[in-house]
């Protein structure tokens, strides 16, 4: 299995097409797909595929369902973790809550987001102490 992080720095730059677009062309390639929309207070994966989710990761911070249980099955061949939009506590959580979702991600999808963020945290200290860089999607691939 392999992942993908799909990251920028700046709004509006076209992260979420781009990720929609490389899943449909890895599921062509019968890949299977799954997409972490982790821009948690603004998600915008669901909106552009024009599904409605009953659960979204606000669920699992909650304790109420783990990923596993919120992944959603799209019509076109790959699954998404949606986030929810419009959500302000969201943006920010604490360190436990985080840590929640890190070991999810890495128990239940068997990633390890460490590196990822080791990686961010690189970039962001060698470019610009200004620039803010956080996973945004993550794809699983088998």
């Amino acid at each position: 299995m392999r992942s993908i992080a799909i990251a920028s720095g700046k709004g509006g730059v076209g992260k979420t097409s781009f990720v929609i677009n490389l899943a449909l062309a890895l599921t062509q390639y019968h890949q299977k797909v799954l997409i972490f929309d982790a821009d948690l207070g603004l998600a915008n994966v669901d909106v552009m595929l024009g599904i409605s989710p009953k659960f979204d990761i606000r669920y699992v911070i909650n304790g109420e369902l783990n990923l596993k249980e919120i992944v959603y099955s799209t019509e076109y061949d790959f699954d998404l973790i949606p986030a929810s939009s419009g959500v302000v506590e969201l943006t920010h959580l604490n360190s436990d809550q985080k840590i929640l979702l890190k070991d999810q991600m890495e128990e239940v999808f068997k990633v390890k987001l460490t590196r990822t963020l080791q990686v961010c945290r690189y970039f962001r200290r060698r470019q610009d102490e200004r620039l803010h860089v956080r996973p945004i999607l993550r794809l699983r691939m088998r």
